[in-house]
């Protein structure tokens, strides 16, 4: 049995969500403000022949060129925005 190559859509679409999961740390929000458009400009990317490297490396710079801090483990982040969320929302 042949297996079947990704297409430049599957191969996008497993790019962005490695960087996704890379970001994991930062607020929902953020993080679809900076990831908006990344899988059509990946596919386009792929389509004019390029290349997307490495998904670690690709995640850091985002996080530089927003002028973000450093990824902090994903449990502190989580329970800081659990914290925040009940802060919102009036829970002492």
């Amino acid at each position: 049995m042949t297996a079947i190559a990704p297409t430049d859509k599957d191969r996008a679409t497993d790019f962005a969500a490695a960087v996704r999961e890379r970001l994991s740390d930062l607020p929902p929000e953020e993080l679809d403000e900076l990831l908006d458009g990344l899988q059509a400009d990946l596919a386009e990317r792929l389509a004019d022949g390029g290349e997307l490297g490495d998904a670690d490396a690709y995640a850091e710079e985002l996080r530089q060129a927003a002028g973000l801090p450093e990824r902090e483990p994903v449990e502190e982040a989580r329970r800081r925005r659990g914290l925040g969320q009940a802060l919102r929302e009036g829970w002492t």
